[in-house]
């Protein structure tokens, strides 16, 4: 499955460099950035003129992938453009992709996969590695407020072991004062 990936990246990254270069970015203005996402289309529109079902597959992963390789470096708007794309290019060819695709199973589940993939569900993976090490940090300290409540209940133990063994002290001097009192009464 990776070397397919990796074809498929391949692929991709041919695409994009005989892509058409004539086309230019508009220029940021004051206060706001130019978001370049990857064009996935010329790849999936090569595969639907070939009429070949593995080649829109191939085409898919790799655009999968080069949105998850995205996400995973933090480019974040990249990424959501890029699978806005996607998805806008699979809503519009729709019909003639099933058509091309039939009843390819494997093909039909990944369109459906990611034509419901919510774009907004794209998030920072430094932010959820962040929160796993705060959960993780949270849980250690549980564990040693746990450790602590244990030695405060030992010694609380301790403490009543003590405070048992100066009932029984002082009962025992007491006996021995009645004693000496009983002793000095009849002298």
């Amino acid at each position: 499955m990776k070397k397919i990936l990796v074809c498929a990246l391949a692929a991709v990254a041919l695409t994009f460099t005989s892509c058409d270069q004539t086309k230019k970015a508009p220029a940021p203005t004051e206060g706001t950035e130019v978001v370049e996402a990857p064009d996935f289309t010329s790849a999936l529109k090569d595969a639907l003129d070939k009429k070949d079902a593995a080649s829109i597959q191939t085409a898919i992963e790799a655009a999968q992938a080069e949105i998850d390789k995205l996400q995973a470096s933090g480019k974040l708007d990249q990424a959501k453009e890029a699978l806005k794309s996607l998805q806008a290019w699979l809503t519009e060819n729709a019909e003639t992709v099933k058509s091309v695709v039939g009843d390819n199973a494997v093909v039909a589940g990944l369109l459906d996969k990611v034509s419901a993939i919510n774009v907004d569900s794209i998030a920072v993976p430094a932010a959820v590695a962040d929160a796993a090490e705060t959960v993780e940090d949270v849980k250690a300290k549980a564990a040693e407020v746990q450790e602590a409540v244990e030695d405060v209940k030992a010694a609380a133990e301790d403490v009543k072991a003590a405070a048992e063994d100066v009932k029984e002290a002082a009962k025992d001097a007491k006996d021995k004062v009645d004693a000496a009192k009983d002793l000095l009464k009849k002298n």
